[in-house]
């Protein structure tokens, strides 16, 4: 987990202790803090984009009813990602709703798939064809290869 504290334009991020014993000693590689210069003031996300609670809401909605995520584990999961703090970050002039609904959808659609295909355990193996294409429907086309009908 990263602790991060700052001011206005500096952050002091804090790591946890390495806990391989292949890190070389504390002397060769000082791996607990860093600190980064930013060259703006941080603005909390709420005061960027006002609605990033109604998103946040209306997200988990879609995502339940769409079948991407079933469970509470799962969702826990998304919402670590922060994905509408980071929309509000990245699009702060985005004022319209449903401009800012389509680019957490997307994003968060596409974090979940890429997340299954990363990394598949024995309780969730490859994604179902079904989970993902419940989000997004696509036409079904045949591609031709030089001048194949």
């Amino acid at each position: 987990m990263l602790l991060a504290e700052g001011d206005s334009d500096t952050i002091r991020v804090s790591y946890p202790p390495p806990q391989r014993k292949t890190m070389p000693p504390q002397s060769q590689c000082d791996l607990e803090s860093a600190q980064f210069h930013i060259p703006f003031p941080i603005i909390p996300p709420s005061e960027q984009f006002p609605g990033s609670a109604q998103l946040a809401s209306w997200l988990k909605d879609w995502c339940t009813s769409c079948g991407l995520v079933g469970t509470e584990d799962e969702w826990h999961k998304v919402e670590q990602w922060r994905i509408p703090e980071f929309t509000a970050l990245t699009h702060p002039g985005c004022r319209d709703e449903m401009s800012a609904r389509l680019i957490c959808a997307w994003v968060t659609w596409t974090s979940i798939v890429d997340d299954e295909f990363d990394a598949p355990t024995l309780s969730r193996p490859r994604p179902r064809t079904g989970r993902t294409e419940a989000a997004v429907r696509l036409p079904r086309c045949r591609t031709t290869w030089r001048g194949e009908r």
